[in-house]
């Protein structure tokens, strides 16, 4: 599964469970095409997981701030004075106890962010709420621990558009679920305004890949809001 993040053109590609042990530079051109020249990447297990994240190196400065079990995090700096942001890109395990070890590092990672930008997407392999499954077989428990997870780190939700749910089981009475996320910070809301998440067609993955699109990189102050006590 993958996601493109577009700003004037395709600048980012990220994938989730490329099954790649090792990604050479002719693997990458094929993969993402010539522009997206600049790559950083966690290996799979035999042919189970693996991550990458590739980007065009005429634009963006990056720095690999960590590379978990389950996560890669990527310092970005807009060479074209667009500011700085954090991009982490996930690939969430199967296994329920897993899961909380996931969202434990995923908590590590944002706590020594302080403070800044930051967008989290990929495969979380969780529900975050029972609206993201088409059947009524979920695990409330993990949703809880995913909520409390987004809460603690005050992670929004990109709205996707085109797509209610991201994978299929492809069964002939198929499980839907939406697993497949963009989460975004306060401070990645103000440099990415206008951000779009667009979900795609692809008849190559029980995934669907998404695009978002973030054209409009503005600063501003945030606005001015009033605690209720």
């Amino acid at each position: 599964m993958a996601e493109v993040v577009k700003s004037s053109g395709a600048s980012f590609f990220c994938c989730q469970e490329s099954k790649l042990s090792s990604l050479d530079r002719l693997l990458l051109s094929q993969t993402c095409g010539s522009v997206l020249d600049g790559v950083e990447s966690i290996p799979a297990d035999g042919t189970r997981g693996g991550l990458f994240t590739a980007w065009r190196t005429d634009r963006f400065s990056v720095t690999c701030l960590h590379k978990g079990d389950w996560s890669l995090s990527l310092q970005i700096s807009n060479m074209e004075g667009g500011g700085q942001w954090t991009l982490t890109n996930v690939y969430g395990p199967q296994s329920d106890n897993e899961k909380i070890l996931f969202l434990d590092e995923l908590t590590m990672v944002g706590q020594s962010l302080g403070v800044g930008a930051w967008c989290v997407m990929g495969d979380f392999n969780l529900l975050a709420a029972g609206s993201d499954k088409n059947n009524g077989i979920i695990n409330r428990k993990l949703i809880g621990r995913f909520r409390c997870f987004l809460d603690a780190l005050e992670l929004r939700e990109v709205y996707l558009f085109g797509r209610r749910y991201t994978w299929c089981n492809e069964q002939e009475m198929p499980t839907l679920t939406k697993i497949d996320k963009v989460l975004v910070n306060g401070d990645c809301e103000d440099v990415f305004q206008d951000a779009h998440l667009q979900a795609l067609s692809s008849s190559a993955s029980d995934h669907c890949p998404i695009i978002l699109a973030c054209d409009r990189m503005m600063h501003r102050p945030r606005n001015f809001k009033f605690e209720s006590f």
